[in-house]
């Protein structure tokens, strides 16, 4: 792994495990298609140019209409699916919410879907099918009547286009409908990530997504588990952090809610949502301290987290010093994020090396020393995704009275 910088941000796979809403009956809808390069659709002739003039909210003054859009991935399909075909859709509301024009391309130019449908449903939840979109094709365009459940759904975030294919009939492509220059973060919390861990059998996911204005979080919430409290924590993986938010638990689960975000402090949130420093910890009434707990991170990374110890070290070492670390590979896996932060002691060098747990090994990488620990990007080779993913790839934080390492952590996959 080569390094990048000290302080790049990379936009990473989230495999959200699916809990089923209610589905509507699928109204009439038209739709044309141009299966030959541009479309001719309700944005007007040119689609290649919005004239209008759309505010941060996605709504377009000339219009009335609001514009929202959905990258589609596989890493949004549920469970996860990799794959080479992409797509793009673009949506207007009509000013009075009951009508959706759409605009999807979808690549590559031979790429074979049996279908395209639109889901009322929350990130991370399979959900019958509302309409399905025809004539089928790479580049499409029409317009739907939205019923009663889906005006009320999709200004919370929770209608998605999905793409089958003859190879994944269950959905090739996915992506969420949300006001365009939204951000989407997603979590699964689990009982491993605490500090410390917990015996806890429960499951839960949850998703985040930021308003293009970056002022506010439409959340998701879903979980087996009987919580009394919700929290947002600001932290890295493997250290436990300050709340930042409580979310209001209301009259049950799933909770849905809006959440403001920055406040008096100033707004250095959407800067640590990119890397990675918030997680959502759920608090019940046999674990107090949090039962279940998940980075919120971008749909398609994958976060490795570990705990710093000087007992972790081979041979072990004496240290008071604690700290954690924390590694998110980026969608295409061709690079990662890396954040330790430890206190105790003052690092003199920090790097990932390549073994399983009790054992040394070559390194992979130097990281970048800052203030509290390291904090930069490195590139990555298949193989050392395949390292990671095994395991075999542990962060080590060398101080001046252990040259060979003070602090170590195996990076797990979470």
């Amino acid at each position: 792994m080569n390094r990048i910088s000290s302080m790049a941000i990379v936009p990473f796979l989230a495999a959200l495990g699916g809990c089923s809403n209610g589905s509507a009956t699928a109204p009439v809808q038209s739709s044309t298609s141009d299966a030959g390069g541009g479309v001719d659709g309700p944005f007007g002739a040119n689609t290649g140019d919005d004239s209008g003039d759309n505010s941060a909210s996605g709504d377009d003054g000339s219009s009335g209409e609001t514009q929202y859009e959905a990258d589609l991935s596989g890493a949004q399909v549920v469970p996860a699916v990799m794959t080479s075909a992409s797509g793009k859709a673009t949506f207007a509301l009509s000013a009075d919410g009951t009508t959706l024009s759409y605009q999807i391309s979808l690549s590559p130019a031979n790429f074979a879907p049996t279908s395209v449908n639109v889901h009322l449903g929350a990130i991370g939840e399979n959900t019958g099918t509302t309409h399905q979109l025809l004539p089928i094709s790479t580049n499409m365009s029409g317009q739907i009547a939205l019923t009663t459940d889906e005006q009320a759904a999709i200004t919370s975030d929770q209608l998605y286009v999905d793409v089958p294919t003859q190879a994944n009939p269950n959905g090739e492509l996915r992506g969420q409908i949300v006001l365009e220059g939204s951000e989407i973060f997603v979590a699964i919390p689990t009982a491993p990530e605490e500090v410390p861990p917990t015996a806890s059998v429960y499951t839960a996911h949850a998703s985040f997504v930021m308003t293009p204005d970056q002022g506010s979080l439409i959340y998701h919430v879903a979980t087996t588990a009987s919580p009394t409290d919700l929290r947002l924590h600001r932290g890295i993986g493997g250290l436990n952090g300050q709340v930042a938010y409580d979310l209001p638990i209301g009259n049950g689960l799933p909770l849905d809610g809006t959440l403001q975000i920055g406040g008096t402090t100033g707004n250095s949130d959407p800067t640590d949502l990119e890397n990675g420093r918030f997680y959502l910890n759920i608090v019940t009434q046999q674990d107090p301290a949090g039962e279940l707990r998940g980075q919120l991170i971008h749909p398609g990374e994958t976060i490795f987290t570990g705990v710093l110890s000087g007992a972790n070290e081979v041979p072990p070492v004496m240290s008071q010093a604690t700290g954690g670390a924390q590694s998110i590979l980026s969608v295409d896996q061709s690079s990662m994020k890396y954040e330790v932060d430890v206190s105790g002691v003052i690092p003199i060098g920090a790097e990932i090396d390549q073994a399983q747990s009790g054992q040394n090994g070559p390194m992979l990488d130097q990281l970048t020393l800052d203030q509290s620990g390291a904090l930069g990007t490195v590139n990555t080779a298949p193989s050392d995704v395949q390292v990671l993913l095994s395991g075999g790839a542990y962060v080590n934080v060398k101080t001046p009275s252990y040259a060979g390492g003070e602090l170590r952590t195996q990076l797990i996959a979470r």
